[in-house]
């Protein structure tokens, strides 16, 4: 188990890092951290929450460069060997490799050589994955494709020697032309095509043999000196055939160029996945940007939803109405208004090549309206008049009331579960977006008092309150916590209660006055508030016997009182037993903070590898934390296999 010493700070991490968080861990990671509080404040972010993000990622950096040091863990000096290469020189890095120049013997001939790097390595279950997706990819024998010479081990290392391609990446070209401020022209815009058109065809060529790449992007198509560009870094390509790589969780890709469903961590991705991928680096190609940008992959993810790409032409106004088409065609949001393979985008971009119509039409009427059913659903808009016209009958067929009532459950079940997997941020966002859609919903305003007195804002608890008894003064339960929230009030403000205010709360606790579960919950949440756990545990223990369906928001409060006492172990065992694949990755973000405060590394890994298996996207804390268990572990003899 790990010692008090071996536990990182008492800090959950938000669901997704914002861009501020990413730009510091790039730092920290190079050993230049800045002061936290100083970083956040000269970016207007709340200093103390930002420091105590930080000192939860400084810690795991400190942790993954520990586990880099590791001894017998480092590559060997150079040059060493590898099969019948001798390895010279390092030349970049890859999917979980380290990637070198090597020469072959005999041939004498200039070969790539990745080798599984030594953070990745626990010579099981990763290993054996490395090198069943290097067997895979030497499958492969395309001209657009790089090719997989020999997989191997050599001392302990796991490794594989591709082709050495000499040029560069399409993505250090794309930055030149940047830089240089070279605006596309026609030629380019050709050129462009031609070269995504060959790489279509590497894809396709890759799913015809039940591969896929999940990883397509500039960075990844090397151009050679002739200008023929070569798929590479198979890293994190997918075996549709082999049932041990599809159930692999260690897989995270690169979100700006990812699928919609590839974000939402969906594990069924087919060809289309792909297919966007290489629409999103083409769509680059024409406008030197990408169709969508945001600082969080959660933010990105609701981007691509609700909003449509600018049109390409809107940015370069040289590029043809075709070929528009085609590109906007393979970055549709929806996978089945997208090309149905590789082959077909390929196809479609030689036709316009040609001169010749191409099979690419502009955006249907139905997608148009799906997407502004979406952006109009998050902005808290009513969207039946699309809903009709999609004809979604059943819900119009529904009385408005009903449907209404239905909205609120679900937005009642986002509250619960934003609060019970650890995300503070989802909660205050989703409480907010409620009280819009709801004003008159007492129970919901109630919820704000509450919120508004855990953060010592005393006014605001007030307005709270007072909407809450406007809105609903026949609702005897929140009448009757209205009136009882008082001392709650009194305690923020002076600290303290008076003997009547004491009684009054004594009365509150009391776990059998009343048989509703709401009221208890609500009860237990001002017991929180007044710093007694104990009471508060009462009333939600009551509460989820009374009302069997209110328990998701009974395990919320307990799993409140249990870590308040530095229960972890029990609040995590709670917590599991509402957590699923379709859960958010907060929700595993919880449960590894939660085993590590409870000194379970075991469990941490179980939580960690669950989080990169249902969220690949989240690569951020769940790389650090996999690198942290791992030297935690070994450092304490724990016989843990990452």
């Amino acid at each position: 188990m790990q010692g008090d010493a071996e536990r990182p700070p008492d800090s959950t991490p938000d669901a997704a890092p914002d861009a501020a968080m990413a730009e510091w861990l790039e730092l920290a990671c190079e050993g230049e951290a800045p002061d936290p509080e100083r970083f956040a404040r000269e970016r207007g972010l709340p200093e103390s929450e930002f420091a105590a993000r930080a000192g939860m990622v400084q810690w795991l950096v400190g942790r993954h460069h520990a586990a880099r040091s590791t001894p017998g863990d480092a590559l060997p000096a150079l040059p060493f060997r590898a099969g019948e290469f001798t390895v010279l020189e390092p030349a970049g890095r890859g999917a979980m490799g380290v990637v070198f120049r090597a020469l072959q013997d005999g041939l004498d001939r200039q070969v790539a050589v990745k080798i599984l790097d030594p953070v990745f390595d626990d010579g099981g279950r990763s290993r054996l994955r490395f090198l069943q997706e290097a067997r895979a990819a030497a499958r492969l024998a395309h001209p657009n494709v790089v090719s997989v010479i020999a997989v191997g081990e050599q001392d302990g290392h796991a490794w594989y020697a591709m082709e050495w391609i000499e040029g560069e990446s399409l993505a250090s070209l794309l930055a030149r032309r940047r830089s240089e401020q070279r605006t596309p022209d026609s030629d380019w815009c050709r050129e462009s095509a031609a070269l995504v058109a060959k790489i279509a065809h590497a894809l396709q060529h890759a799913h015809d043999h039940g591969l896929l790449h999940r990883d397509v992007k500039p960075g990844n198509i090397l151009v050679d000196e002739r200008g023929e560009p070569h798929l590479a870094d198979f890293g994190l390509v997918k075996d549709a055939t082999a049932a041990t790589m599809t159930h692999s969780g260690d897989v995270v890709g690169s979100p700006a160029y990812m699928s919609p469903e590839q974000l939402r961590g969906d594990r069924s991705l087919d060809a289309r996945s792909d297919v966007y991928s290489l629409g999103v680096t083409l769509y680059e190609c024409l406008t030197l940007a990408r169709p969508f940008e945001a600082a969080s992959v959660d933010r990105l993810a609701r981007l691509i939803a609700s909003e449509a790409p600018v049109p390409p032409r809107r940015l370069v106004p040289v590029i043809e109405d075709p070929l528009q088409r085609v590109c906007l065609r393979a970055i549709a949001a929806e996978p089945r208004a997208r090309y149905a393979s590789a082959a077909a985008f390929a196809v479609d971009l030689e036709a316009f090549l040609r001169g010749e119509p191409v099979a690419a039409r502009g955006e249907s009427l139905g997608v148009r309206l799906r997407r502004l059913a979406r952006r109009r659903m998050r902005e808290g808009i009513a969207a039946t008049a699309i809903v009709v016209v999609l004809g979604l009958l059943s819900l119009v067929q529904s009385s408005r009331s009903e449907l209404r009532a239905h909205e609120r459950r679900l937005a009642d079940k986002e509250l619960v579960d934003a609060r019970l997997f650890g995300d503070e941020d989802g909660y205050r966002e989703r409480l907010g977006r409620a009280l819009a859609a709801y004003p008159d919903d007492g129970e919901l305003h109630l919820l704000a008092a509450v919120l508004a007195l855990e953060e010592g804002d005393v006014a605001q608890a007030e307005n709270e309150l007072r909407a809450a008894a406007a809105a609903h003064t026949a609702d005897p339960v929140v009448t009757r916590v209205c009136d009882a929230i008082g001392p709650a009030l009194a305690f923020v403000r002076a600290g303290s209660l008076d003997d009547e205010q004491r009684a009054a709360v004594d009365r509150l606790a009391d776990a059998t006055a009343t048989p509703d579960g709401r009221e208890l919950l609500l009860r237990g949440q001002v017991m929180l508030l007044l710093g007694r756990p104990d009471d508060a545990e009462r009333l939600f223990e009551r509460a989820r016997f009374v009302a069997p369906e209110l328990s998701r928001h009974a395990a919320l409060g307990l799993c409140r009182c249990w870590t308040g006492r530095g229960e972890h172990a029990r609040a995590r065992d709670m917590l599991e037993l509402f957590v699923t694949e379709a859960s958010p990755a907060s929700a595993f973000y919880r449960l590894v903070s939660l085993s590590f405060a409870a000194g379970d590394s075991g469990r941490s890994a179980d939580a960690a590898r669950r989080l990169l298996s249902y969220h690949p996207a989240s690569w951020f804390n769940a790389v650090a934390r996999l690198i942290e268990l791992r030297a935690a572990a070994r450092a304490s003899g724990d016989d843990v296999a990452l």
